[in-house]
């Protein structure tokens, strides 16, 4: 979880090849309860590949996510 002034950003980590619909279950959860405030959420993933079935959830590699700063 990142918090950012009163905004929260929620961050799932699933490291690995498959991603379905049943790994953003907790990210969508947490998205669809306005006491939490949040815009979007991250899904860290093993690579690029993975797709995401809600446009508030952003996928990145964990590769991309330590080149952040």
């Amino acid at each position: 979880m990142l918090t950012v002034g009163d905004v929260r950003i929620p961050v799932e980590v699933k490291y690995r090849r498959q991603i379905d619909g049943s790994d953003q279950a907790g990210l969508l959860s947490f998205l669809n309860k306005k006491a939490y405030n949040a815009r979007f959420g991250i899904l860290v993933t093993l690579n690029d590949e993975a797709e995401v079935s809600d446009s508030r959830i952003m996928q990145m590699p964990l590769s991309t996510l330590l080149l952040a700063r």
